[in-house]
């Protein structure tokens, strides 16, 4: 008997689970619907810096230019000039006063830049004109406001001449670090100049690049210098044979304008030349 009234109590308690059960799935299905629900995987975002290196701004000071941008000649030769010097020469430098005419004496400014010479800028595949190149190369103070102005060269990095150019005062807006990063998009174009036109550009020498933010492109962006695409003669086969280009150097922009940008070479195994190709760091190759 004692084995039956164990199973029979076994039995009612397996019919009171099925019957909460029931109720159970009852009061689930009075819930109001909140829709269906898809779990799917997903990556957590990594809370660090997209900075490939960072650049100290102090210690590129030495070897940064300010280069300036003109759209036209006609803009450029609308700017104050320099008629002589004090001194009675043709050329002046640091300390020299200078005779000015065309500051506008409405405007309350003492500081002045001295520009260099200006150089027209041409994109070397479709020929169209980037502006003119102008160096800043030095500063001046204004003295005395008459005709002419007399203004007082305070830093010259070369002599100034008769006819030289000057703007109010302008200078590079860095931050104290620069961060050099991949573009957000790929992007090519080509070395246009080179810091005083030198022969060749090497590690920490200023570039003109033919892009600027009109082709999306900021401080700090990472751009490759590369080889040219070339092809080589296999002449037992009978067919060219394509040179795959590697990069040779490596620049950090540093200053953006609508057309051109300037940047600086961290590093290089060849000397970089104007057109050369640059490239940007993302499926460059």
């Amino acid at each position: 008997m004692g084995e039956k009234i164990k199973y029979q109590l076994f039995v009612i308690c397996c019919l009171a689970a099925v019957i909460n059960t029931t109720s159970y799935a009852k009061e689930i299905k009075s819930l109001p619907n909140f829709g269906e629900t898809v779990l799917q995987p997903k990556m957590r975002p990594e809370l660090t810096s997209k900075a490939l290196f960072s650049l100290r701004t102090e210690t590129l000071a030495p070897y940064l230019e300010n280069i300036l941008i003109f759209d036209s000649q006609e803009d450029f030769d609308s700017l104050p000039y320099v008629l002589g010097f004090a001194s009675g020469l043709n050329m002046g430098s640091t300390g020299d006063t200078a005779y000015v005419a065309g500051i506008d004496k409405s405007n309350n400014l003492s500081v002045y830049t001295l520009l260099g010479s200006g150089t027209m800028l041409t994109n070397p595949d479709t020929k169209e004109s980037f502006g003119i190149e102008v160096h800043t190369i030095g500063s001046a103070e204004l003295i005395e406001l008459g005709e002419p102005q007399l203004l007082l060269i305070t830093r010259a990095k070369s002599n100034l001449a008769v006819g030289s150019r000057l703007m109010p005062h302008v200078d590079l807006d860095l931050p104290s670090v620069i961060e050099a990063r991949t573009p957000e998009k790929y992007i090519t174009g080509r070395v246009i100049s080179l810091a005083y036109r030198s022969v060749g550009a090497g590690h920490n020498t200023v570039v003109i690049i033919g892009l600027g933010e009109k082709d999306g492109l900021k401080l700090g962006d990472l751009l490759y210098a590369i080889d040219a695409p070339r092809a080589i003669e296999d002449a037992p086969r009978k067919k060219q044979v394509s040179i795959k280009p590697k990069k040779f150097a490596e620049i950090v922009i540093y200053k953006t304008m609508r057309k051109v940008s300037l940047g600086i070479v961290v590093s290089a195994t060849r000397p970089i030349l104007v057109n050369d190709y640059v490239a940007s760091a993302e499926n460059s190759y």
